[in-house]
């Protein structure tokens, strides 16, 4: 029923109709906008500014402690395994 209704010749030609109009509106929304329309207003002043250094907190200072350990952990053990195996261990 609504099959019958869809294809019926003048209810295609008004699909047709509807869809050339349609594509002919596509192009249109990829037009660059009319520069005329932007006034130009003159500050004195950036509005942006630069922020503020940030401060070293104390999370900051424990997570740094932290990854300088284990970084000299690490060392310390594998330069002390390669002079074990150096000497003969």
């Amino acid at each position: 029923m609504f099959r019958d209704e869809l294809y019926k010749p003048d209810t295609i030609e008004d699909f047709h109709d509807e869809s050339e109009q349609n594509a002919d509106d596509l192009p249109r929304l990829f037009e660059r906008p009319p520069t005329s329309s932007h006034a130009d207003v003159p500050v004195h002043h950036p509005y942006l500014t630069m922020p503020d250094a940030e401060h070293v907190s104390a999370s900051d200072l424990a997570m740094t402690r932290l990854v300088v350990g284990i970084f000299a952990f690490e060392t310390t053990r594998t330069i002390r395994d390669r002079v074990h195996k150096l000497r003969g261990g």
